[in-house]
């Protein structure tokens, strides 16, 4: 327990890396793996998916009479590796509030947007992946993946939710769920994906960059594969190194080998989250990759 518990009202007894279902990668070396409970959560801990599922669940009961559906205002930030970094050119921000410039959302400040929450749904859109990925796809550091035949994958790899504001999506209501659709997701590891958003990369830039993904066009890493042994990962837009033909990861190499400068560094490509219904940001764009 760390001492940020010291600033609780209320402290969740929770399981330990090795009493529940994971996911680890890491940019020290080009390996994802599993990590697998050797026991169950023991006397009351439970996993952080359990806990954040069932308080999800007594919530959406007792706002079904409360809050109900409302429409909230929002500032949304201006992302990173989105255009609206633009917004300040030459990395220079000028403060409104300080009568540097006139306040203008989504330019000299944050974008004012509206968000319509249903909060007796909490807990059926955060078991599913939410609609947004058939209109908007799945976008991360600048490139957008088209992930309609991995939602179907996923349909059928984790089941269809029935009923409830999900009716329909693709399920991941478990931990392994969840596992499954990040691997999934990322081009990372699933090659039609990285093959992919390589080819949308070389329709931008003029440069080849398809082939450093081709040799695993066909490759789709499952939760399985991780829990018998760590996976090597697929070079991948996501991130700089390149790994084709077996190479060693290196970072930055496709960015000095293919003159691509729109490649992110490892560092800044380590987030992983899964849209389940509402828009996360004020673009829409859900973002799923990893490392």
């Amino acid at each position: 327990m760390t001492s940020t518990t010291v600033f609780s009202d209320v402290v969740l007894p929770a399981a330990t890396w090795y009493e529940k279902h994971d996911l680890s990668s890491t940019d020290m070396h080009p390996f994802v793996h599993a990590f697998n409970p050797a026991i169950a959560p023991p006397w009351q801990t439970r996993t952080d998916w359990d806990a954040f599922h069932t308080l999800a669940k007594e919530f959406s009961r007792q706002a079904a009479d409360r809050l109900g559906v409302r429409t909230d205002v929002i500032a949304a930030p201006l992302l990173h590796d989105t255009p609206d970094e633009l917004a300040n050119p030459h990395g220079q921000v000028r403060d409104w509030k300080a009568g540097e410039c006139e306040p203008v959302p989504g330019r000299t400040m944050p974008k004012l947007v509206t968000v319509e929450r249903d909060y007796a749904a909490v807990a059926d859109k955060m078991g599913a992946l939410g609609p947004l990925l058939d209109t908007l796809g799945a976008t991360t550091k600048g490139v957008t993946f088209k992930v309609d035949r991995e939602l179907e994958y996923l349909r059928h790899k984790n089941g269809t939710v029935r009923g409830g504001a999900a009716d329909g999506r693709p399920s991941i209501a478990r931990d392994t769920h969840a596992c499954e659709a990040i691997l999934a997701l990322s081009g990372t590891t699933n090659g039609h994906l990285a093959t992919q958003g390589f080819h949308t990369l070389e329709a931008r830039t003029g440069t080849q960059l398809a082939d450093l993904a081709a040799e695993h066009e066909g490759k789709q890493i499952t939760f399985a594969d991780t829990q018998a042994a760590p996976i090597p990962v697929i070079t991948s837009p996501e991130w700089s190194g390149s790994e084709t033909g077996g190479r060693r990861y290196s970072p930055f190499t496709v960015n000095v080998e293919r003159l691509s400068p729109g490649t992110p560094s490892p560092a800044a490509s380590t987030s992983i989250s899964i849209t389940t219904g509402s828009p996360p940001s004020a673009n829409n764009s859900p973002s799923t990759g990893h490392r």
